[in-house]
């Protein structure tokens, strides 16, 4: 099972969804430059959407196939054939042994991507079959394909296999993904950003032309980063700065004023000043809520929210709320995750107890353990975990507990999104794990000037005004930023914000704060678990 290539083009290699989790170590995210049109290419030719395929840069690639398989391509307006028989991007298509597919173009656009069924089966180093060209491993051999290179398939999955029995004979299917999915080359994009942590220090002659006027890609571009000519963009001040964290969409602006847009493979920190960050439309905000703990509406919350957090008994709820929970969220199309908690029903999972690590991983385990059992007698997948209460508070600071709670979702299912402040000792746990760890904020709550929140026992530890929280919400999204109670600014992570659902007025603030989110371009998604 084996794919041949009789023209690799200018520059083709071996991409899947990337390394997730390992930046902290300085590698590179990599993975396909567009990942929703991988994705798309993959759930088109039968795969799970994180298979292995082929990114495509400037075409003119020849390939032969050994065995059928069905193929699907999403991209810039390229010409892609069979024979003379041309493919429409994002159209299921049948090849067989022996056919030659070809490439060419672009006249739109600079890249395409080809999912073949089975997917590629080149080897996995880091969690990920993409090839890193920078640091030379993954893909086939750390390098672009070259004419004569042999490119190993998976298997068929058995969806494959069925539509290509369906296929046979008409060979090209007449349904296809929406055309903006398939064909995403634009011939004048707009891109939306927010902004960046030096947005302040570009004056506003400057910050009008960054938003208004046309920008031209230089050819001194790669899969690091696009540079920009004209406009020349300059800071107020050339005071040097400390290099920091940058990621994919990060748009610094160096001393020659050309701004750098980074792409996948880019660097994982840099002292240019980040005038903005490109809005990631595909890796959407969450709106978590925890449910199930008797507050009386849950119903209402789950027409607002896109993740649910379960309690699983030890501080509130049973077997018959959590299927009640679980159900009505499965309706409502929103994901569930387990919401273990120290046992404490008497003060509702929200008093600091003494406990043993054994004794704390025997208890996440048996809520983990049930609310699995439970969620899948309803055929549905749990996708996260978040601690409760005092044992989340507890894990944000104590290492050993934080590594109990861990290894116990380890235990259960290592697939489990783990819901953690972004800075705390549970999520560097997490990420310790290889667990994919979503950082959290809170909407509802304030914070220390250490990042921790403001104890309950505190009266000013919940925001009670919801106009007050989506302005906070949006400059955490922005400027990774959150004002603490005394002042001080904190540097946050979010990738879930948390609405607490037995707050009284939950309702009304959880809906103010997504009409808000909204209102300024803010996609409302659920993470998903990785398998």
């Amino acid at each position: 099972m084996q794919l041949n290539v009789t023209g690799a083009g200018f520059l083709t290699t071996i991409q899947d969804l990337g390394r997730v989790g390992f930046r902290q170590f300085g590698v590179s995210s990599g993975g396909a430059l567009d990942r929703h049109a991988l994705q798309i290419a993959n759930l088109l030719a039968g795969n799970e959407e994180k298979a292995a395929g082929l990114e495509i840069t400037h075409g003119n690639v020849r390939l032969r196939f050994n065995d059928e398989r069905i193929i699907c391509w999403c991209g810039g307006d390229y010409d892609v054939q069979i024979g003379t028989r041309l493919i429409p991007a994002g159209h299921s298509t049948v090849v067989s042994a022996s056919d030659d597919l070809s490439i060419s173009g672009p006249r739109h656009g600079c890249r395409s991507w080809l999912a073949i069924s089975g997917g590629i089966d080149v080897s996995t180093i880091l969690d990920s079959r993409s090839t890193d060209l920078r640091g030379n491993f993954g893909g086939l051999d750390g390098r672009a394909l070259r004419d004569g290179d042999i490119v190993p398939l998976s298997k068929n999955s058995e969806r494959a296999n069925v539509w290509i029995d369906n296929l046979r004979t008409e060979r090209i299917a007449q349904w296809s993904a929406p055309q903006p999915w398939s064909q995403t080359a634009i011939a004048n994009p707009v891109l939306r950003v927010v902004r960046g942590a030096d947005w302040n220090r570009f004056d506003d002659v400057t910050i009008q032309r960054f938003t208004s006027e046309a920008f031209a890609v230089s050819p001194d571009s790669d899969r690091m980063g696009v540079r920009f000519d004209d406009p020349e963009l300059h800071r107020n001040d050339d005071v040097d700065l400390v290099s920091e964290a940058v990621a994919p969409g990060t748009i610094q602006i160096p001393p020659s004023g050309r701004p750098i847009l980074l792409l996948g493979d880019c660097q994982t920190i840099g002292g240019y000043p980040k005038i903005a960050h490109v809005i990631t439309v595909d890796l959407s905000i969450d709106l978590n809520a925890d449910l199930g703990e008797g507050a009386g509406h849950d119903a209402d919350l789950l027409k607002l929210v896109s993740s649910a957090s379960i309690a699983c008994g030890f501080h509130a709820g049973d077997s018959d709320t959590m299927r009640e929970a679980v159900s009505a969220a499965c309706d409502h199309g929103v994901s569930v995750g387990a919401h273990p908690s120290l046992f404490d029903r008497e003060n509702f999972g929200r008093k600091e107890l003494a406990v043993m690590p054994d004794e704390v991983f025997n208890a996440v385990t048996y809520q983990l353990g049930v609310f699995q059992a439970i969620a899948e007698t309803l055929g549905v997948r749990p996708n996260h975990v978040k601690p409760h209460g005092a044992l989340y508070n507890m894990a944000v600071r104590d290492e050993k507990l934080a590594d109990v709670i861990t290894r116990a979702i380890l235990a259960v299912d290592s697939s489990l999104i783990l819901f953690a402040s972004g800075k705390s000792a549970l999520a560097r746990a997490g990420e310790a794990a290889k667990l994919h760890v979503a950082p959290e904020v809170f909407a509802d709550r304030n914070y220390l000037s250490d990042g921790s929140l403001v104890p309950r026992t505190r009266p000013d530890a919940l925001l009670h005004d919801p106009r007050e929280a989506g302005v906070r919400v949006l400059r955490m999204l922005r400027e990774g930023k959150v004002r603490a109670v005394d002042g001080k600014d904190v540097d946050v992570r979010v990738e879930t914000i948390c609405v607490h659902g037995d707050t009284p007025g939950a309702v009304e603030f959880a809906q103010a704060l997504r009409s808000r989110l909204a209102a300024e371009g803010v996609v409302i998604r659920a993470p998903k678990f990785s398998e």
